[in-house]
């Protein structure tokens, strides 16, 4: 996460270089070496373990169509390098101590990025495009909204393994920090998860949840453009969400003429397409600003059939944890689901090679898995049941 790239070093960032994906190529590197010298089986404790290298499959093979081959089997290697990468650590760490991690990265981050917002504001502050807005360690404002509220929810999930002032510190330094940003998306996503975690406290306010949710449905479908008109111009934002609509607009006509298998992994935007929607778009578009069209264009719909295949086996596993007992881990399939979704809708943040995504992904699918494994009393039936999991049922959980 540190890694991901002060503001002092933009143009090591993933669009303009290969900064940091060498460090992560590195890493990953480093991991291949410790697995081939301690080899563990990584896929034994992997739920939907095929539907991972269903997609690593097809990010390979979109080099045989791909608009810039070299480009699409970097980004193809660093995407399946940290995709393993993470596998190995969730196999050979107890599922609390991946989580203390995860919890420990953030609380890191967090300090830093406060320090350098407040200590150091040209480090830490944005100095184009939103001047003055809050950054951090990171290279915009959004990056570092999602970045805060993954934080926000890692430090939800660690109730039970931290001390409740440090739990509460953490918290409410990653959710001021997610809504200090100003960034609509982040700010939404902050109440939406904090919501969430209220809900799951006690049945009756998650049943009233649901209410809610599916009133402010009807109501929003009864009343769309009243709505839209009134959240944008409290987040002061266009009826064209700062052009991306626009965008997707034009995206979606873009993947209309390589529908199958995309462009190939970040192609897309170093060909002469891109050229033509960025004059249309009237702004340097970086990417499609949407997951899921993001996904088209690199992929093609092959690739997005596959993705919502893993999507939909982590909201199946999702149900299944919130309904196998009362553990705060058990939390974070519903979070990370919910995280995903609302930041598709407005970011490119799904099969990208340094992206949080996917590891949480792969953290929720592996690690929380085992530890549902571990107290299989609590497990179904139809997860007990399954091959390969009898030896992590007697891990003892570290003091």
């Amino acid at each position: 996460m540190i890694v991901n790239g002060p503001s002092d070093f933009r143009s090591f960032n993933e669009e303009r270089s290969q900064f940091t994906n060498v460090i992560f190529l590195a890493n990953g590197g480093l991991i291949c070496l410790l697995f081939i010298l301690h080899p563990v089986n990584i896929i034994k404790d992997v739920y939907g373990f095929q539907f991972f290298l269903l997609l690593i499959a097809v990010s390979i093979f979109g080099l045989t169509v791909s608009y810039d081959p070299i480009r699409t089997l970097t980004i193809a290697l660093f995407f399946s390098m940290n995709l393993f990468a993470c596998l190995y650590i969730c196999s050979i760490l107890h599922p609390v101590d991946v989580l203390k991690s995860l919890g420990l990265a953030c609380v890191i981050s967090v300090f830093i990025s406060f320090l350098l917002i407040f200590a150091l504001p040209s480090y830490g502050r944005m100095t184009y495009v939103f001047p003055g807005a809050w950054q951090g360690i990171f290279i915009h404002k959004n990056v570092l909204g999602k970045f805060a509220t993954l934080s926000l929810i890692v430090s939800l999930c660690l109730r039970d393994y931290w001390t409740r002032p440090v739990w509460i510190t953490a918290v409410v330094s990653s959710a001021a920090l997610a809504i200090g940003t100003g960034s609509a998306t982040s700010t939404l996503a902050t109440v939406i998860i904090v919501g969430a975690y209220i809900a799951t406290k006690r049945r009756a306010y998650l049943m009233l949840a649901g209410l809610g949710a599916v009133i402010l449905t009807v109501f929003a479908f009864l009343y769309t453009e009243i709505i839209i008109s009134a959240l944008t111009e409290g987040f002061d934002k266009s009826a064209t969400l700062s052009g991306r609509t626009t965008l997707w607009d034009l995206s979606i006509q873009y993947i209309s003429t390589k529908p199958l298998l995309g462009y190939g992994l970040g192609a897309f935007w170093r060909t002469s397409d891109a050229q033509a929607l960025r004059a249309a778009a009237g702004w340097v578009v970086p990417h499609a600003h949407n997951g899921v069209l993001e996904l088209a264009l690199n992929v093609g719909y092959a690739g997005v059939a596959a993705y919502l295949m893993l999507f939909c086996t982590l909201i199946r596993f999702a149900v299944r944890a919130l309904n196998s007992g009362t553990q705060s881990i058990l939390l974070l399939p519903m979070f990370v689901v919910m995280h995903t979704v609302i930041y598709a809708i407005g970011e490119a943040n799904l099969m990208r090679p340094n992206s949080y995504t996917e590891v949480m992904f792969v953290v929720v699918l592996s690690s929380v898995f085992k530890f549902m494994v571990r107290n299989e009393g609590q497990v179904p039936p139809s997860l007990a049941s399954r091959p390969g999991l009898s030896d992590f049922r007697n891990y003892s959980s570290p003091s």
